[in-house]
C-alpha cells in the first residue's frame, strides 16, 4: 500500500521555515481530532522549496503504508514562520493498494 499526492505554494513562501508535515493516526475515530494519537512521518521528501515557481505541483513520491493495519487517517499540517508567510495546497490524494 503506498500514498502519494500533490503540493504547492503561493508565491508568499519565501524561506525553508514554511513547511508543509504529515501525520498519521491509527485511533482517530472521526469526530474529535485532539483525543487521537497522530503520528508525524518523515516520509515527505519532495515538497515545493522557496525557489519552487507558486502553484506548481510537486510529486510527494511513494509512501510506504505496508506497516499500517485497520483504519487509518492523514492530517497535514503546514507551519509558516513568520506567521502568515504563504499557504500550501494538497491535491490529488492516491492510495493505491
Amino acid at each position: 500500500e503506498q500514498l502519494s499526492f500533490q503540493t504547492c505554494h503561493s508565491k508568499y513562501v519565501n524561506t525553508t521555515t514554511n513547511i508543509i508535515e504529515l501525520y498519521i493516526s491509527t485511533n482517530f475515530t472521526g469526530s474529535n481530532f485532539s483525543t487521537a494519537t497522530w503520528k508525524k512521518t518523515n516520509y515527505i521528501t519532495t515538497l515545493p522549496d522557496p525557489q519552487t515557481k507558486a502553484y506548481v505541483y510537486v510529486n510527494s513520491g511513494a509512501i510506504d503504508l505496508s506497516k499500517y493495519t485497520g483504519k487509518i487517517h492523514f492530517a497535514f499540517k503546514y507551519i509558516g514562520v513568520p506567521a502568515l508567510s504563504g499557504t500550501y495546497q494538497v491535491d490529488n490524494v492516491r492510495i493505491v493498494y
